[in-house]
């Protein structure tokens, strides 16, 4: 009777496993082998550094998610006999044992799970042997993707299996099972959504505006080892296949530690499975609302995870708001599971009518289940909200940290550090970081994030105090203890106050020695009136390490070293190439350096006036000269009654116009100007992408190319002399932009081209509109 039964059961899962066998043929061996243009025997392909591939690019989620599905399906295939009334009288008749009937079938599925996986990996290794040889570690790796996915698979039969012999219906049985699968992530995904709101400073599972992914692994990622769809996932895409790099010759040994893990959690799911196939009883075929504590716990995964959702969309327009419309969805889906789960025939003993259906039961009513799981939900939610509450309130002692790094909201002419950016002709923005070693800076940028922290998360929308105004920005404070730890917060925007307050670690020796670094500092001799150079941190400038998309490169420091030099002045009308042999290069640089040393704060970001020239260092070559705009290639100098030492060098060598220190142009040069206010959510729509603040003067061949565009209204346009005279005389052609202010554009005498200036101080544009 045994071998008959175990026979049944293979008969009966068979054609599912030969159809799983089937997909997975054609996802593994076929995908990496048979696709023209893509495979294993192509030499385009492997490019003799390509020693084995068993699962080709972008087949890897599909792998594993099928899986995961063949497993599913096959544990409900192989247990859906409980919950047919005729079948499970008939089958709990036998003089079988019910160990023996679930043995059987577990055994069955597992059989099949395995021949379905396995025989795919093995066509896959005897083609990678074929096109491409034996290779050291080939054999451990195809072993371990092969009892990894058969990990997965089998935790995914034991989850089905277990719905199954929960519920008494099918759709319960799949609801059951489906929710036991997702519960996990649910959990992990829901906690990740409530630190992302609801503690400030929050870095995990968090991306900034650019950068490479998540500060720190998300609630998910962190959770991903007790998950049984995403366990093997990383350790699948990392060993399917080795492409030798220059450095190494081997691939890494792979660390079976989680397969054996889940292994043993396998085997307990599967005598938990036993106990209930012992206790169950055959009546309960057909009857929905038989295993109530069941219900509570599988319908809190899909419930919390819904009502994490829609807080998450809420919360960005109110934190209260996300709170009650979560909640709300959060009963409402628990509510819906019930129905759905109570789908079939209620439970003997239960009368008809909403009142008394199982699915109108309240949740605090009739069974402990319905007390237990809302009160320890609660209790989980405060005491994470506790402990993540002191994990980031309490911010590290100055005498405990060895090294801090903030964000860099300075400007790109001078940023030392690699850096992640982007750029148009009218905005640009970088993220970089600045690392801070010195007791006192340390100290002083800890009292920076303090006030981060006291302020909390502001809307971005505008205020009524201009300095209160938060727009989108990336700011980081990462700490290196003396123990080792690390700790990170991040912070997804900034108040135009905080963004000032962060423009003071400008004034450090760390930001000094970052931009005479930038200024080709440690490669020249340096002017001994400086003193220490950029050599101090040669190889390591303020931030290195951090990365970028150009292979970890300063942009300024690759402009002001390679690029063609050009010069204008403050009008853009006059504009030509400067060359520069490498000894005028390294005289010119070191000019600079000198200069802006010299240079306070205030004359570096708020001047007073405007430049007498500007030199730009650009390694685009012409193509910057149409807009003399900031992009990622170039550097600008505004040289200034400051720039001593560089008016010297250039005119020395007849580089310089007399006529540009004749200052800005005078009023009756200026044919046209139009005005708009400096405000970030001027426009219909705030903006959801961070601009840096400090403003460059650029050009443009339309009069409506403001950095924020103002979407509705016309332009606030000044024709009248006395009004254009005074707004001549405050124009800037650089300016941190943490201040009320007017954009502006100018059109000069005899050019096609318009100017875009800023206009610093409390001004209302439409005061100077002229019909």
């Amino acid at each position: 009777m045994f071998r008959h039964d175990m026979k049944r059961c293979l008969r009966e899962g068979l054609p599912l496993a030969a159809a799983g066998f089937f997909v997975l043929l054609v996802l593994i061996p076929f995908g990496t082998a048979a696709v023209p243009g893509d495979s294993i025997f192509e030499v385009a392909v492997t490019h003799e550094q390509m020693k084995y591939r068993l699962i080709a690019d972008g087949f890897v989620p599909a792998v594993q998610g099928f899986s995961v599905l063949l497993g599913f399906l096959l544990g409900f295939a192989m247990f859906r006999f409980v919950l047919d009334p005729g079948r499970s009288q008939t089958f709990f008749s036998f003089g079988m044992p019910r160990g023996a009937l679930y043995r059987n079938r577990f055994a069955a599925g597992a059989l099949l799970l395995f021949l379905a996986v396995f025989l795919p990996l093995a066509a896959a290794l005897v083609l990678n042997l074929a096109a491409l040889g034996g290779y050291p570690g080939l054999a451990a790796a195809w072993l371990y993707l092969a009892f990894g996915l058969f990990a997965t698979a089998l935790a995914s039969f034991c989850c089905a299996m277990l719905g199954c012999l929960l519920a008494g219906t099918a759709p319960e049985s799949l609801f059951f099972g489906a929710s036991l699968l997702a519960l996990p992530y649910a959990v992990s995904y829901a906690a990740g959504i409530f630190l992302k709101h609801l503690l400030w400073g929050n870095p995990y599972g968090v991306s900034p505006y650019l950068g490479p992914g998540p500060l720190a692994p998300s609630a998910s990622a962190l959770a991903a080892p007790f998950d049984p769809v995403l366990f093997f996932y990383n350790d699948l895409a990392k060993y399917r296949m080795f492409y030798r790099p220059l450095e190494t010759d081997t691939p890494d040994p792979v660390n079976p530690a989680i397969v054996f893990l889940w292994a043993a959690a396998i085997i307990v799911l599967a005598v938990l499975g036993l106990h209930l196939m012992r206790g169950r009883k055959a009546e309960q075929a057909g009857f929905s609302w038989k295993s109530p504590a069941a219900l509570h716990v599988c319908a809190f995964g899909p419930s919390l995870f819904a009502g994490a959702f829609v807080f998450g969309l809420a919360a960005a327009v109110s934190l209260w708001f996300g709170c009650a419309l979560g909640a709300a969805v959060y009963a409402g889906c628990l509510w819906l599971a019930r129905r759905t789960a109570a789908g079939g025939k209620p439970a003997a003993g239960q009368g008809g009518g909403i009142a008394s259906s199982p699915a109108w039961q309240p949740l605090f009513a009739k069974n402990a289940a319905g007390v237990v799981v809302p009160v320890a939900l609660a209790l989980a939610l405060a005491a994470g909200a506790v402990i993540g509450y002191g994990a980031y309130a309490s911010l590290p002692d100055a005498a405990d940290v060895k090294q801090v790094s903030v964000s860099y909201v300075g400007s790109p002419n001078t940023l030392g550090a690699p850096a992640y950016g982007s750029s148009a002709d009218t905005s640009y923005y970088d993220s970089a970081l600045y690392s801070y070693s010195d007791s006192d800076e340390i100290a002083a940028a800890i009292e920076l994030h303090a006030r981060f922290a006291a302020d909390g998360r502001r809307p971005l929308a505008g205020q009524d105090v201009f300095a209160e105004t938060a727009v989108p920005y990336d700011v980081r404070f990462a700490y290196t203890m003396k123990d080792g730890k690390t700790k990170t917060w991040y912070y997804d925007r900034a108040s135009f106050a905080q963004l000032r307050a962060l423009l003071e670690t400008e004034k450090t020796q760390t930001a000094f020695l970052a931009r005479d670094y930038a200024l080709g500092g440690g490669l020249y001799a340096a002017d001994p009136a400086l003193g220490a150079s950029a050599d101090a941190v040669a190889g390591a400038a303020p931030g290195a390490g951090n990365g970028n998309a150009d292979g970890g490169l300063v942009w300024a420091r690759e402009a002001y070293l390679g690029g063609a030099v050009y010069l204008t002045d403050p009008t853009f009308r006059e504009m030509f190439s400067i060359g520069l042999s490498g000894e005028d290069r390294a005289g010119l640089l070191a000019a600079i350096r000198a200069d802006e040393a010299a240079l306070s704060f205030e004359e570096r970001y708020f001047p007073q006036g405007e430049p007498l020239g500007i030199l730009m260092f650009t390694q685009a070559g012409e193509d910057d000269l149409a807009a003399w705009s900031y992009h990622l290639n170039n550097a600008f100098v505004f040289v200034g009654e400051g720039h001593a030492k560089t008016l010297a060098f250039l005119k020395e060598r007849d580089l310089w116009l007399e006529k540009y220190t004749a200052g800005a142009a005078r009023a009756d040069e200026i044919e046209r100007v139009i005005m708009q206010d400096y405000d970030p959510y001027i426009g219909m729509n705030a903006p959801a992408f961070p601009q840096s603040p400090y403003f460059m003067a650029y050009l443009s061949g339309r009069p409506d190319a403001f950095r924020i565009i103002k979407d509705f209204g016309k332009a606030d346009e000044a024709r009248d002399p006395a009004a254009i005279e005074q707004i001549a005389k405050e124009l800037r052609s650089n300016y941190y932009l943490t201040e009320p202010g007017c954009l502006v554009c100018v059109q000069y005498k005899g050019s096609d081209k318009w100017v875009y200036k800023f206009w610093p101080g409390e001004h209302d544009a439409a005061q100077h509109e002229m019909e």
